[in-house]
């Protein structure tokens, strides 16, 4: 009885795990061109943000030489080099 059924079971099952199959390709299309969007707005920010540095560098050295910090200047300034050399 237990076998008779099985071979039953067995089609349904695999049915099951290839609408399951379908399915999930079908959301990982739709989200693909999401996540590439995404992935596109995340690297604009981090351009951002290091371009937020570079205007805020000059504030920051002013207050690391008040405050005898050369050390964070010349952390600061090299921080910022790379993108001033591309951009600057």
């Amino acid at each position: 009885s237990n076998v008779e059924g099985m071979e039953e079971r067995m089609t349904e099952l695999q049915s099951t795990i290839a609408a399951t199959s379908e399915r999930s390709d079908a959301v990982n299309s739709k989200l693909g061109a999401h996540r590439e969007q995404i992935e596109q707005l995340n690297g604009v920010r981090n351009l951002i943000k290091k371009l937020q540095a570079v205007f805020d560098l000059p504030q920051r050295l002013r207050v690391c030489i008040a405050q005898n910090a050369v050390g964070l200047a010349v952390k600061y300034y090299a921080g910022a080099a790379p993108l001033l050399a591309k951009y600057g």
